[in-house]
């Protein structure tokens, strides 16, 4: 299989980093990632990050920022959506948001929660439609947790969507699927990938019933979970991006950006060279090394990413890392 040059030293971390923080001020456990990135020639000749964060009070806000170079970012707007990670789709002229909808809080009863889909169901997958980026329809059910592998572990869920266009007019899904413990941090991340496939990206959507990608005992990034998983073209191939969940040697929880490859899609291979961006010795990726975007713009790839700076009491934020290489051209399958 052949694969591109994206070995970790390759890779420059943006001088900023982190790039984007908090505008309304910042406290340990704060969380902000999944960055989605609109290019000057995707919408009006500006840069457009859309994030998800939660806060104080664990109610969770989608962000829109702006940007002239895609690196100093301006404070736009903010919804109070129920969103967890996202992923924002070009389709023929409109905007599709995928989000993971934090399904415990689509319902509110006296101002309790309401558990709407199942019990210790955490997440769907939902989308918005918009033509602005402004206004957002209300939004559609895509799929939800259904077998055994979406509802295994402490949360059942599906999460972390990616759509994409496939050569035949298709729509293809990928999602992560399931949930293990990170104990150190308190809370849980994807335990494995699947995807859905439809006609239609709003609708009648058919899942795979097994899952593509699985923990892996015998890799190392790759030992207790799979993470977000994003696809990409290159040349002719599929390429992954992935941030898969891992124990150290020390027995503490990791997260890092890897990359795999595929013909088809579906049987991917690991790349070589992995991982491509890892948690650094200190600072604000010292923990883990979560989602990402990444686009090819003026003769370089940037990736976006979140990371955090320590376990349970880390802040996230988001930076920039990037490959100058007018001849790796990575795409977003639209």
């Amino acid at each position: 299989m052949t694969f591109p040059d994206i070995r970790s030293e390759r890779w420059t971390d943006n001088e900023r980093n982190p790039i984007v923080g908090y505008f309304h001020g910042e406290k340990n456990r704060y969380a902000i990632g999944d960055p989605q990135i609109l290019t000057p020639d995707d919408y009006d000749g500006k840069w457009h990050m859309f994030y998800h964060g939660f806060f104080d009070d664990y109610i969770p806000y989608l962000y829109h920022v702006v940007s002239d170079d895609g690196i100093n970012w301006q404070f736009h707007k903010r919804w109070q959506l129920n969103v967890g990670p996202v992923y924002l789709f070009k389709d023929n002229g409109r905007f599709i948001l995928y989000s993971s909808e934090v399904s415990w809080r689509a319902v509110k009863e006296e101002g309790k929660p309401k558990d709407c889909y199942g019990k210790g169901t955490a997440y769907i997958i939902r989308a918005r439609v918009s033509t602005d980026l402004e206004e957002w329809s209300e939004p559609v059910d895509i799929i939800k947790p259904e077998y055994d592998w979406e509802t295994t572990g402490p949360e059942a869920c599906v999460r972390n969507p990616c759509m994409v266009r496939l050569p035949d007019g298709k729509y293809r899904l990928y999602y992560s699927g399931g949930s293990v413990l990170l104990k150190v941090c308190g809370y849980p991340e994807p335990y494995a990938i699947g995807y859905a496939e439809s006609d239609s990206p709003l609708t009648g959507f058919v899942k795979r019933e097994e899952p593509i990608l699985l923990p892996d005992e015998g890799i190392p990034h790759r030992n207790f979970g799979c993470g977000g998983f994003k696809v990409f073209s290159w040349q002719d191939k599929y390429l992954a991006l992935y941030n898969p969940i891992y124990i150290d040697n020390e027995d503490m929880p990791r997260s890092a950006i890897a990359a795999m490859i595929s013909d088809d899609g579906i049987h991917f291979e690991e790349y070589p060279h992995n991982p491509i961006i890892a948690p650094a010795k200190e600072g604000w990726k010292k923990a883990l090394v979560y989602q990402l975007d990444c686009v090819t713009y003026d003769g370089k790839v940037r990736l976006y990413y979140n990371a955090r700076d320590e376990w349970l009491d880390g802040i996230e934020r988001i930076g920039l890392s990037e490959i100058s290489d007018p001849d790796l051209l990575i795409r977003k399958m639209l």
